[in-house]
């Protein structure tokens, strides 16, 4: 009752400013918990963007999108005509997989002096849902080198195509030119 005593006595301007001080602190406690609120959907969202990328692709899945990316840049430059083209990759991709360690031990003592002491340690793979489907989870994944490519096209009995084709492959995959082969299209043609 002394708090309500003290209220009763102030007047009317300290009362607003009493007001107006736990209108602001009633705001600030909304903006605190329903920051929150919207951080926490935000951070939902994040998480499930990082499980989209922490899915990683077979490395055979990796090398046809490298193939058929630089097919489908290629295809569109002047006199390259009909083409084919074939990634070689240094080895698979390496992916790093989360684990769940458990160890367990006990210890047994006899009435004679020997104890015996018993550890086991258990290893499984964090497993995460993909629609009916579980996979070990992924956090990060290295991918192979490109070694070596090869492209056959139409176009490539002209040596400027060639070049063109070469320095295109060299720009797409960071490779060498050494690495790159250019051949032509053989004619599918049948002669008699």
């Amino acid at each position: 009752m002394h708090f309500i005593e003290k209220l009763n006595k102030l007047d009317a301007k300290e009362k607003g400013k009493l007001i107006l001080l736990g209108v602001v602190f009633i705001i600030g406690l909304f903006l605190i918990f329903g920051s929150n609120l919207f951080l926490g959907e935000d951070k939902e969202e994040e998480k499930k963007n990082a499980q989209i990328s922490t899915d990683t692709i077979s490395t055979d899945e990796y090398k046809r999108q490298l193939e058929e990316n630089i097919k489908d840049t290629l295809s569109k430059v002047e006199g390259v005509g009909k083409i084919d083209v074939t990634v070689t990759l240094s080895k698979q991709i390496d992916k790093e997989v989360i684990y769940n360690e458990s160890t367990s031990g006990s210890v047994n003592e006899s009435s004679d002096v020997t104890t015996s002491k018993q550890e086991s340690t258990s290893k499984d793979a964090v497993m995460v849902k993909e629609g009916n489907n579980q996979k070990p989870y992924t956090v990060s994944s290295e991918y192979p080198e490109v070694v070596g490519v090869v492209v056959v096209c139409e176009g490539a009995v002209d040596t400027n195509t060639q070049y063109y084709i070469t320095k295109s492959v060299q720009a797409l995959l960071d490779v060498s030119s050494y690495r790159v082969v250019v051949l032509p299209m053989k004619n599918d043609i049948n002669e008699n």
